[in-house]
């Protein structure tokens, strides 16, 4: 899987899907399968649903692909 630096995700992403999304964190990286929440889905928040974007912000994201049908 190659991490992408999260600057670089296309807006597409951010339509409530899950991606992979990692962080370091006092030397230590965290990883969460997160999506990006949109204010009229959140009450008007707007940002990672679960990923703490004020203490670890995320740094890179892979995105989810499906399995391959068999």
């Amino acid at each position: 899987m190659d991490w992408i630096p999260i600057e670089q995700m296309p807006s597409e992403l951010k339509d409530g899907r899950p991606v992979f999304l990692t962080a370091a964190r006092r030397g230590r990286r965290i990883y969460r399968v997160d999506h990006w929440a949109r204010p009229e889905d959140h009450a008007g928040y707007t940002g990672w649903g679960e990923f703490n974007t004020q203490f670890w912000p995320p740094t890179h994201y892979a995105e989810i692909t499906p399995p391959a049908e068999a």
